[in-house]
């Protein structure tokens, strides 16, 4: 990165001056050489400022400033010549690699502490998308971006007017008017605009490393202004905007799963730029929001969300400027989680402290504190070509809301939370009781068994108006939208991708199988001890602690299908019956479970298992689908033997072919969903448990019996927590049935509880 002799004579005062704080702007001269040069942000110039990825820091290329020579990232290195050829005139910019000294950690402080200030403050924010990553059309995608931004934009003003609104309308308004405009703009010409051509470029586009950084953020919500620049040609930040808006009505798992600033990014925009950051999120929402973004440092995780963060929050970074890049990770993790807790004393924050299954928190971390470090880079790369994306961002910031509509400590309120030194490190202190203990621990749903998605799916996407896409209920026209993207662009990956999800599906069938077990096992009992007891359905009482409860169904219902049922309890125990009872009467499993071939061959169980889950119609499915496969290379065969015999007998043929194939061509066609797809989704690192007194219980994937179940004061949802010393250790929140409405609390048996 730039050297430091360029620093020598441009020393920046650590305070603010009258003028306000001071920063560093490049210069591009008309001899094309760049300046660098000391202001304040009071006697700034018009300038902008550069928004763009680091890429490798060892990977530099030299550029002369004031005479010097210092090394940049190749990144910005191409950038910093794409700026030449875009203003050949001259050019006043911000570049963070250059404006701050890297190598010094005070300075980088006190000028991440003024950030909000230095892109509010610039007339314009450049976007720079590296040339490497690009699509070859990009100028098509672009053009495509502005023409549907037009009809969008004359589709929206046609709406206002003919509903008499003014430009002081309410957020529900816009938010209507939003999905009316997006309707009108798609109802003709959605594949003119958007071909798989153009879809497939604008998804390269999103898979640029820039949109991970969590940086952008506040650089793209601050600016004033904001423009794409790649491989020379400009695309307005506010029409790709219109574009991802339109994604977000209308195929939310693209947007959620391409990138994990999208949505953020989309919703957060239209708040400062129309509010001016007015009813904004908190600090807390902001961390949760975006913690699978990525930072070279760990503990900009925190910093760069400060900039958005309400006045009130920002001061929750206690100490010294100077500190706040001399402070370890853990550390500066510490101090903010502490601080939201005294401030909030909403203890659904500690809701968060749980990692997935396949990563690992910092072993120094306190147990109530957060690992923010983590981010999508760390989870599992994909494999075939599939992917299973980041479903955490569908689940992460639901938890707590779902928490929220139950009261496990009644109606006690959480006491100012208190910090102090242990044997252990930082203990946090809460008041609380233990309410039970776990006496047997089911296997969990993991990442691998989620349903399985292309990588890259070429050719597969088109947008749809909103309404008639429905991610987990699928439209009519799914079948041949499949068949059509198979035909046109055959890939690897989605030949693999059927078998893949039969699999996954399969091995996760398994799970809820044991799970319903464990619950039939006992029986489900409800009331606390020395009270009379009542015993419920087993299938029920599981189904309802899968799905977290009448809040968790309500969710799943509203916000992530179209289609409503009566009961969405009752229709997954439907189908499980009925799905259970099909397996039972099924000739090829039971002869596998007589042979012991289920516990030789687990893989080749689960396939099965998923087969039949997919495509049970009665007593016998997987045999008849064996049937029909045999059936299928016959009429296979007769198409070869079609070619090769003499004429008199292709009539014959004919007759075989249609016979073998007659009744069972749906064994390849896809899945079609059920309700009980959602409890193979939504208990993601979450596996069934049976407490001591009867009780099941969704608990986290690393909870081991002898565990026991602890209710905090004013938390909504009961944790698991294991004894660590005279404290103890902080395992993850749960859900237990007939303890979520304060069945269980009692106000005179709570006292202090050390979390470490």
């Amino acid at each position: 990165m730039a050297s430091q002799p360029l620093y020598a004579d441009l020393k920046l005062p650590r305070n603010r001056g009258p003028e306000g704080a001071s920063i560093r702007l490049l210069t591009l001269a008309d001899d094309q050489s760049w300046h660098l040069s000391n202001t304040t942000l009071a006697a700034c110039p018009n300038y902008k400022a550069l928004s763009y990825h680091w890429g490798n820091p060892s990977d530099t290329l030299p550029v002369h400033c004031n005479g010097v020579e210092i090394h940049v990232t190749r990144n910005l290195h191409t950038a910093l010549d794409d700026l030449k050829s875009a203003y050949p005139n001259g050019l006043t910019i911000w570049i963070d690699a250059i404006c701050i000294n890297q190598r010094d950690i005070v300075e980088q402080a006190h000028q991440v502490a003024i950030m909000r200030d230095i892109y509010s403050r610039a007339q314009e924010v450049l976007i720079w998308l590296e040339p490497p990553l690009l699509p070859k059309n990009v100028k098509q995608c672009f053009e495509a971006c502005e023409l549907y931004a037009l009809r969008w934009n004359l589709a929206a003003r046609r709406i206002k007017i003919e509903a008499g609104l003014t430009d002081n309308y309410p957020e529900e308004a816009w938010d209507l008017l939003q999905a009316m405009a997006i309707q009108v703009a798609l109802q003709k010409g959605n594949r003119e605009i958007f071909p798989p051509s153009i879809m497939d470029g604008l998804l390269q586009l999103f898979r640029q490393p820039y949109w991970s950084r969590v940086w952008i953020i506040q650089e793209m919500c601050l600016a004033r202004e904001a423009r794409i620049l790649a491989n020379g040609y400009w695309l307005s930040w506010t029409d790709f905007k219109h574009f991802l808006l339109m994604l977000e009505h209308c195929m939310k798992w693209v947007v959620r799963e391409v990138g994990p600033n999208f949505r953020g990014l989309i919703r957060l925009t239209t708040i400062f730029h129309h509010h001016g950051g007015r009813g904004g999120p908190s600090l807390a929402q902001l961390l949760v929001q975006f913690r699978w973004s990525q930072a070279s440092n760990p503990r900009d995780k925190v910093y760069s969300l400060l900039g958005l963060a309400p006045a009130e929050d920002r001061g929750l970074v206690s100490g010294d400027a100077d500190d706040l890049y001399k402070v370890s990770t853990v550390e500066c993790y510490t101090r903010v989680m502490f601080a939201l807790l005294q401030q909030t004393r909403d203890l659904t924050l500690l809701v968060h402290c749980l990692a997935p299954a396949c990563l690992t928190r910092q072993p120094d971390l306190p147990s109530w504190v957060p690992d923010w470090a983590y981010d999508a880079s760390k989870l599992p790369s994909p494999r075939f070509g599939l992917t299973s994306g980041v479903p955490y961002h569908r689940f992460g910031d639901t938890r707590p809301e779902i928490y929220r509509g139950y009261r496990a400590s009644g109606d006690s309120r959480c006491p100012t939370p208190l910090l102090r030194d242990g044997p252990s490190g930082r203990t946090l202190v809460l008041h609380g009781m233990t309410a039970g203990r776990i006496a047997i621990v089911c296997r969990a749903l993991e990442l691998h068994h989620q349903y399985a998605r292309l990588e890259h799916p070429r050719g597969s996407l088109e947008p749809r108006p909103p309404g008639s896409w429905n991610e987990f209920m699928f439209s009519g026209e799914a079948t041949t939208h499949f068949f059509r993207t198979l035909l046109f662009y055959p890939s690897r990956a989605l030949f693999l991708m059927w078998p893949v999800n039969t699999y996954r599906k399969g091995s996760a069938l398994d799970i809820c199988l044991e799970w319903a077990r464990l619950a039939e096992s006992h029986g489900t009992w409800l009331g606390s001890d020395g009270a009379q007891r009542e015993k419920v359905d087993e299938l029920t009482a599981m189904f309802t602690t899968l799905m977290k409860g009448r809040r968790g169904c309500d969710f799943f219902v509203h916000v992530l299908t179209d289609n409503t049922p009566g009961d969405l309890t009752a229709e997954m125990v439907e189908e499980f019956r009925a799905l259970r009872n099909a397996l039972w009467w099924n000739p090829v499993l039971r002869l596998m479970g007589f042979l012991s071939i289920n516990q030789r061959f687990p893989g080749l169980h689960w396939l099965l298992l998923g087969f039949s889950y997919d495509h049970h119609k009665g007593a016998l499915p997987l045999f008849a689908a064996v049937i029909a496969l045999v059936q299928l290379f016959l009429a296979l065969g007769m198409a070869y033997a079609y070619i090769t015999v003499p004429e008199w007998l292709r009539p014959m043929s004919l007759f075989w072919m249609a016979l073998a194939t007659y009744g069972n061509w749906n064994i390849l066609l896809p899945a079609k969903p059920k309700w009980l797809d959602a409890a193979l989704i939504t208990p993601l690192d979450y596996g069934m448990a049976r407490l001591e007194d009867g009780r099941l219980a969704l608990v986290p994937h690393n909870t081991l019996p002898e565990h026991e179940i602890a209710l905090f004061k004013g938390s909504p949802c009961p944790f698991v927590v294991q004894r660590e010393g005279k404290g103890w250790k902080l395992v993850g929140d749960c859900y237990v049935y007939g303890m979520m409405e304060g069945e269980m609390w009692r106000e005179g048996e709570s006292k202090e509880m050390d979390i470490v």
